[in-house]
């Protein structure tokens, strides 16, 4: 009995629940041409999520390579716990060549190593003449009028499409956004046909010495020279995280036009190429200690949770950052010291708002008043850098008023931090009067087996089971704890990482990512755009010794100091570093011990 009690214990320990992931797919139009294309829409939301699997149906083409892969992110921190939403969307191009009612069977999509299909989809395809022909557009674009277009008949093939790749500015600050665009056109009149070795994808350049965006895909007809054009651009934010001069690669396009001619059908092949483009990168100068760490154009503004403030009652306190730049740069804000509350710490959203560069992100702090009386909750400060300024700019919130009224119930108060369902496992004692219920009397006992058959029979069993299961477990939360596995493979990561500074082209930049990386992957957080500053006051509330923050932080501003001044590190300076950072390591492991053996 014993054992089997045991072995369910263990079970529910090598199980734990994940979340639940969903899948959906949406066509842009109820009702499509014979040979029109129209747009097959798959969302995914989930940890890993594959490709979709495009089924199969009579006289269904759907073009393999996705026209727009978007992938958004959510990160929500509840008590130092990180917990990330992932969504990816595909959108496909897809035609009927009969008419008829057709449905598009299911779309299956992996996610968490579990198949997941969508619903069947209908949609009606009628013939070319109850339906004016139209090249593919999205819900809210206007079709053109063909009437003033020149015949293709007059122009070159090679004059049907166009690429152009452009930045909206030549010259940014260091950590300062900007906007990478390209642009392809097609010919728009009735018989050309465009078609790209890889869709009408295009595969944005990748920057190097850049942080970069999700891609964004806008559909339109513009006019150029007076001529009609249906144009796909996509778009990305894009950060530069060294100064200096940095390169724009060129952007390519190959595929195959077809357009009609006095002699039938013409069709050839067509390359188009963008020029590089050169981007200078200014470094910032030198920050003042409250620097957030965020460059841009910024809005900040606190708002406490509507209704009466109550002692013992918990209350949402919001610090809300919106603007144009980059979220991950945008450190918590330094939350006064409240005697006379309770603060949590704060859960933060990203959302991400119309256009790369627009976001707003919130820090919600959960805020338990202790004492009833009139209290205040000081300024909050909000500093960043102001590009059109050319210098650090400090917002400061208005102090807040709260009056607290007593609690109904008196009594000790006891305050904790967390979740209603983080806290559902905890033991409340309610009074000294009410005892608690004795479960092993040992008159209800069996008498005991013979000590060697006791552990026998019921040692070994659950020993070899919880072996078992333990190694189950550990695999399981490898694969769906993102936390878990970033803490355990943090130091292969980021050891491989300090073997590759010294050959790297920039062992500034390589070490820089090594000691941020180690960081954010033993506290399970985002480590993308962390400054000296932001890790001095993460390891700060965290609690580190303020020798192994001191030490952190000296080797991180050392290579600010290289990047910002574009030179690279001598080989003597790479050795010093690369070994100061290793100890920094080391120390940081020792002082995470040290944590858990003083919770123990």
């Amino acid at each position: 009995m014993r054992a089997s009690a045991a072995l369910a214990a263990l079970c529910c320990l090598a199980l734990p629940a994940a979340a639940q992931p969903s899948v959906s797919a949406a066509l842009d139009r109820a009702v499509v041409g014979v040979d029109q294309y129209f747009y097959l829409t798959v969302t995914a939301q989930g940890t890993r999520v594959s490709e979709p699997e495009l089924p199969v149906a009579p006289d269904l083409v759907i073009e393999e390579n996705a026209q727009g892969h978007r992938r958004s992110m959510q990160v929500q921190i509840i008590n130092g716990r990180v917990t990330q939403t992932v969504t990816n969307e595909w959108t496909y191009e897809a035609t009927f060549s009969s008419v008829g009612k057709k449905e598009i069977p299911p779309v299956k999509v992996q996610i968490d190593g579990k198949d997941y299909l969508t619903p069947k989809l209908g949609i009606e395809v009628v013939a070319q003449s109850a339906i004016r022909s139209q090249p593919q557009q999205r819900p809210g674009t206007r079709q053109p009028s063909a009437q003033n277009q020149t015949p293709p008949t007059e122009m070159g093939l090679d004059d049907l499409v166009y690429l152009e790749c452009e930045i909206d500015r030549n010259q940014v600050y260091q950590g300062e956004p900007l906007l990478l665009t390209v642009r392809f056109g097609s010919y728009w009149a009735p018989g050309v046909m465009v078609r790209g070795a890889q869709g009408n994808s295009i595969s944005l350049p990748s920057i190097e010495g850049c942080y970069e965006g999700d891609i964004h895909r806008d559909e339109r007809y513009i006019e150029r020279d007076g001529q009609t054009y249906s144009e796909t651009a996509f778009s990305r934010a894009i950060v530069a995280t060294r100064s200096g001069d940095l390169v724009v690669p060129s952007v390519s396009w190959q595929g195959r036009v077809t357009a009609p001619t006095r002699f039938g059908p013409s069709s050839a092949n067509v390359e188009k190429y963008t020029d590089t483009l050169t981007l200078h990168v200014k470094p910032l100068p030198d920050a003042p200690g409250n620097f957030s760490g965020a460059v841009g154009r910024f809005s900040f503004q606190t708002s406490i949770e509507p209704g009466p403030v109550v002692q013992g009652a918990p209350k949402k306190f919001t610090v809300l950052v919106a603007g144009e730049g980059n979220a991950d740069s945008v450190a918590k804000p330094d939350f006064p010291d409240l005697d006379w509350c309770h603060v949590t710490e704060p859960e933060i959203q990203v959302n991400q708002l119309e256009g790369p560069l627009q976001f707003e992100k919130s820090f919600v702090y959960t805020l338990t008043p202790s004492e009833s009386a009139r209290h205040t909750i000081p300024s909050i400060e909000f500093c960043f850098f102001s590009p059109e300024l050319g210098n650090y700019k400090t917002l400061k919130s208005n102090p807040v008023e709260v009056t607290v009224k007593e609690g109904s119930e008196s009594g000790d108060l006891v305050v904790v931090g967390g979740t209603r369902s983080e806290q559902s496992g905890v033991l409340e004692v309610l009074g000294d009067d009410i005892a608690p219920i004795e479960t092993r009397h040992r008159g209800l006992s069996k008498p005991p087996l013979p000590l060697a058959a006791d552990v026998v029979f019921t040692g070994v069993p659950p020993m070899a089971f919880a072996a078992c299961a333990l190694l189950l477990r550990h695999r399981r939360r490898l694969e769906e704890d993102t936390g878990y596995a970033r803490t355990r493979r943090a130091r292969s990561r980021s050891m491989k990482r300090l073997r590759k500074v010294a050959g790297s082209a920039d062992p500034a930049e390589e070490l820089y990512k090594a000691l941020t990386g180690y960081l954010g992957d033993k506290l399970n957080m985002q480590d993308a755009g962390l400054t000296s500053n932001d890790v001095s006051k993460v390891m700060s509330s965290e609690g580190f010794p303020e020798a192994l923050r001191d030490g952190y932080a000296k080797i991180l501003r050392a290579c600010e100091r290289h990047r910002y001044a574009g030179d690279t590190l001598n080989a003597h300076e790479v050795q010093a570093l690369t070994e100061a950072a290793a100890k920094a390591m080391d120390d940081l492991d020792d002082a995470l011990a040290e944590q858990r053996r003083a919770r123990a």
